[in-house]
């Protein structure tokens, strides 16, 4: 990971007056109304095909769109006040799972989160185990080599989640223990969620253009958005149909 990190628009400053005009800036929650305050949010980390790595700049409205589009993925899976998710994500994959963290404080839920590491599987386990969850959203094969690793069978410890979020490699091994994952994918600077409904992945669709191109998903940033991308080869493969008068996509 080379890098991630909000900033902008913080003043030098001990006045208790300005400081409280930025309440909730550190933590992402609301840009500072300080004139001339930076309007990029953060500075994210973006995977594409073929190990190339770029940036990925995004603006407090770019966020503010990302958070509204994860937003309508909880609200699908019914998560209202109370409810227990756990995010499975590393630092620098934070721009693409921040919007869902966000969604999920906006709706009064609670949240844990841990890497999808082998190592760290212990974490999500220790959660699962002695909580009722609503989600899990971004389980992996590392984490499941970990928890298997440790001794634990993997359906008795997803078991006690209403909804789990899987990445390729693990939602197969799920589905074969008689779970019902939905699926996740990464299309370079954002992602797809699959409900596993024959409706195809869902990604918002104001926000990227998604092409196939001999079976590579190319992705196609609005114009609005402070990172721009221009058929950028994800590594993802597939097709993209309409479904419900919208783009999905489907993986090959």
């Amino acid at each position: 990971m080379r890098h991630y990190g909000l900033f902008g628009g913080v003043p030098a400053t001990n006045d208790p007056a300005l400081l409280k005009l930025i309440e909730g800036y550190g933590r992402g929650l609301k840009k500072p109304p300080i004139p001339g305050a930076s309007d990029t949010w953060a500075i994210g980390r973006v995977d594409l095909a073929d190990g190339v790595v770029v940036d990925q700049p995004l603006s407090w409205a770019d966020i503010d769109h990302d958070i509204a589009f994860a937003g309508r993925i909880l609200d699908l899976m019914g998560l209202k006040s109370g409810d227990l998710c756990f995010y499975s994500f590393l630092y620098g994959q934070s721009a693409q799972f921040w919007p869902f963290m966000k969604a999920t404080y906006d709706r009064g839920g609670h949240m844990g989160s841990g890497m999808p590491t082998a190592w760290d599987s212990y974490r999500l386990e220790t959660y699962l185990r002695l909580f009722k969850m609503k989600l899990h959203f971004g389980a992996s094969s590392a984490l499941l080599d970990g928890l298997e690793g440790a001794g634990h069978d993997i359906a008795k410890v997803f078991s006690s989640a209403e909804t789990v979020v899987a990445f390729p490699g693990a939602w197969e091994r799920l589905a074969a223990k008689g779970l019902k994952p939905w699926r996740v994918f990464w299309l370079g600077p954002t992602l797809a969620v699959d409900l596993c409904d024959g409706g195809g992945g869902r990604f918002d669709t104001g926000q990227w253009t998604l092409e196939n191109e001999g079976g590579d998903i190319l992705i196609t940033s609005a114009p609005s958005r402070l990172g721009q991308f221009q058929r950028a080869r994800t590594g993802a493969q597939g097709e993209i149909r309409q479904v419900d008068g919208e783009p999905r996509y489907f993986a090959s």
